[in-house]
């Protein structure tokens, strides 16, 4: 089976509790386990989803758990539905890395991601290209002096220096820088978030995941 990376971010006044259900069956045509993470303040009898055992159920309590779940976890989808009052309660540089690390997950894991905003649109319409743009507005700059897109974009801009690289090598090795390139970025996050510098930082993050391989490989 080829597993597609997919991100969806979407806005909805209501739950539609059918659309889910109908969402989650078309994906266990595909996939063995579905994952689903719900914050609070929904009415959601639980019931419904928990009886199914190739669903997974988890309830969201705030930012940096959400974020440790979707870097522990497996390629299986992810389907999170989270109210919109309880997202701008979060500090916005933490919305922001949650924003990058849903974009690792279903890029560079190559997992499909479906996340359902309920209520108002809030600080996630900047990424539906919204006119609200409360984030850059409010940015906060971190305590080493540097945002986490400032880090991000450059992290992407040197990627995108070494991919002119990989056009000038033969499909094997293009293929392999690509997945270095990939696993450099998984960290950007953390990265920005230390303070390290981000070329350090990037290098690291390479070495972690090749490390990473050889052990799993020796198990």
């Amino acid at each position: 089976m080829i597993i597609m990376s997919y991100l969806r971010i979407s806005i909805s006044p209501e739950l539609d509790i059918r659309d889910l259900i109908e969402l989650i069956r078309e994906l266990h045509e595909s996939f063995e386990i579905i994952r689903i993470l719900v914050s609070d303040g929904f009415t959601l009898d639980i019931r419904v989803l928990k009886k199914e055992r190739y669903i997974a159920f988890q309830r969201v309590l705030n930012p940096h758990q959400l974020g440790k779940i979707l870097m522990d976890t497996g390629r299986e989808p992810h389907i999170i539905i989270l109210r919109s009052e309880i997202v701008d309660s979060w500090d916005i540089i933490d919305v922001q890395a949650l924003y990058d690390i849903l974009r690792i997950k279903s890029y560079g894991s190559y997992c499909q991601v479906y996340l359902n905003i309920v209520g108002e649109g809030g600080v996630f319409e900047q990424y539906l290209g919204g006119t609200i743009n409360r984030i850059q507005r409010r940015m906060e700059v971190s305590k080493v002096g540097r945002t986490v897109p400032t880090v991000r974009q450059a992290i992407d801009d040197m990627v995108s220096k070494y991919r002119k690289l990989g056009e000038l090598m033969g499909a094997s090795d293009r293929e392999l820088l690509e997945s270095l390139l990939i696993s450099g970025k998984r960290h950007s996050t953390d990265i920005a978030l230390s303070g390290v510098d981000y070329e350090t930082g990037f290098i690291l993050s390479i070495m972690f995941e090749m490390m990473k391989i050889i052990k799993n490989n020796n198990r």
